[in-house]
């Protein structure tokens, strides 16, 4: 069985919207998480494939802190990361430690595209 696809977003519509996307068009099975610290947590449990991150998140643990938390973690820093976010520019997210970052509001091809050349590479590996 294929690794899930971890979808991380404060916004619960924004949230839902990705995973339907993934599961239905996709087939590609997801796991949600809310907040940075519930995505640190749902990594060490689901072993994502890849991890879909909303770079500004309110209170706790904030995309930029996720992502360098994911990235210093050896166990954890291979699996690819995409930046997400309308606030946050494309350098500061690479430059956290994003594989990719996708700007909101979504090109739904652009993001599909995006997803399954991640995971194409990730399959190659």
């Amino acid at each position: 069985m294929e690794r899930p696809v971890l979808v991380v977003d404060d916004d619960v519509d924004i949230c839902s919207m990705l995973t339907a996307i993934l599961e239905s068009e996709l087939g590609i099975s997801t796991v949600q998480a809310f907040s940075g610290e519930e995505a640190l947590n749902k990594v060490r449990e689901s072993k994502p494939s890849l991890v879909l991150l909303d770079m500004r998140m309110p209170g706790g643990i904030g995309g930029l802190e996720t992502i360098k938390r994911l990235k210093a973690d050896r166990t954890t820093r291979s699996i690819p990361v995409i930046g997400m976010s309308a606030a946050v520019p494309e350098a500061m997210g690479l430059l956290a430690g994003c594989d990719d970052f996708i700007p909101k509001p979504f090109d739904i091809g652009y993001f599909t595209r995006r997803v399954q050349q991640h995971l194409q590479t990730q399959r190659a590996n």
